[in-house]
């Protein structure tokens, strides 16, 4: 069977509101898991966990895992000595006024991220923390692995100060970031910090265009998050939805570029590529009218929004298709609080709306 690859941090999620006491479960790379169990075809797929786990957690995590209702191959679980990371999370309302992080766990290297990948189809990467590896050890995968790759890139915009607290920052290598994946997902803030990324002598994007100026090498989509009112995309010419498809698609770079730069090894490009200017105008798609939510809780709308959307266009949906299940869940992902069971209420909420 496919195997596809997910790579991140399983976090405990500490969620304090102003309407009663917090609640604590497991969060982070939770979310997506349990979107890519609700969203990719019941039969056909297993999914490989890259997860660096306190060992003493390691029971609880390999039986939570166990309960997904997917195939999951656990040998992507790597044990350390640390403590399990937290995240405290403060809203007030609907609105997150305060994050902390603590206890981060080392980053992925380049050969654990190779030997985790070995053999997949695709690979998904979700930046839940920003540490979960470095620009050298993905671009080390890229020069052993070709395939698909789906990067939501949040945390990486974030800063982090001695005692944990979150906020904006810039993203330092942009251009690098980006040349290493097919699909690129970012909420709107992000997307902002993504532009003002770049260096001043680059040349800026049309005020309609995606934030990524041009010549550049990759990626062929992306996303960016509207919240509750839907999502809007872009893609390069010539960008087809099946996944599989995407190595081809990738651009020639120049024979003198940086190593970082160079086309990983399978990677057939199109007759006469080159690095396109930029990507198009960004496209909204608006969210399916849904019945509102007295109280959403907006925890692990956008993980569960990003596997939702790359485990349909896996399972042979078109983009729109896809990003319309992926609407569904993530409105349904706010009409509840905390993972457990969450793949079960995805599952069946995404089939009465008519995914």
């Amino acid at each position: 069977m496919p195997v596809l690859v997910v790579v991140g941090t399983l976090v405990r999620d500490a969620l304090h509101r102003d309407d009663g006491p917090p609640l604590e479960d497991w969060g982070g790379i939770a979310f997506s898991l349990e979107a890519l169990a609700a969203a990719l075809p019941s039969r056909g797929w297993v999914v490989r966990p890259l997860l660096r786990i306190p060992r003493g957690e390691a029971p609880r995590v390999r039986a939570r895992l166990a309960d997904l209702p997917m195939e999951v191959d656990l040998a992507g679980l790597l044990l350390h000595d640390g403590p399990m990371p937290t995240v405290e999370l403060r809203y007030r309302g609907p609105e997150r006024v305060d994050e902390r992080l603590l206890h981060v766990p080392p980053p992925f290297t380049s050969a654990e991220l190779v030997e985790a990948a070995r053999g997949a189809r695709a690979l998904f990467l979700n930046f839940i923390t920003g540490f979960e590896t470095t620009l050298p050890a993905l671009r080390g995968l890229r020069q052993g692995w070709s395939g698909p790759l789906w990067t939501d890139l949040h945390s990486l915009l974030l800063d982090r100060d001695e005692d944990g607290r979150r906020s904006p920052r810039l993203l330092p290598e942009a251009a690098g970031w980006l040349q290493l994946s097919d699909a690129v997902q970012t909420n709107e803030d992000e997307a902002d910090r993504l532009r003002r990324s770049w260096p001043p002598a680059a040349p800026p994007p049309a005020p309609s265009s995606a934030p990524f100026p041009g010549p550049f090498r990759g990626p062929l989509l992306q996303v960016v998050t509207k919240g509750a009112a839907g999502a809007s995309c872009a893609t390069v010419p010539g960008f087809r939805p099946d996944p599989a498809s995407w190595p081809g698609l990738r651009t020639v770079p120049e024979p003198d570029g940086p190593p970082g730069e160079r086309a990983p090894r399978g990677a057939q490009p199109l007759a006469g590529a080159r690095p396109p200017a930029g990507l198009p105008p960004l496209r909204f798609r608006p969210a399916p009218s849904l019945p509102q939510v007295a109280d959403p809780d907006p925890t692990g709308c956008g993980d569960v929004w990003g596997a939702a959307t790359f485990a349909r266009l896996l399972a042979g949906d078109d983009l729109p298709t896809a990003m319309d299940t992926a609407h569904r869940m993530a409105a349904m992902n706010a009409r509840r609080r905390g993972t457990a069971g969450l793949a079960a209420h995805l599952r069946a909420t995404a089939v009465e709306v008519g995914s």
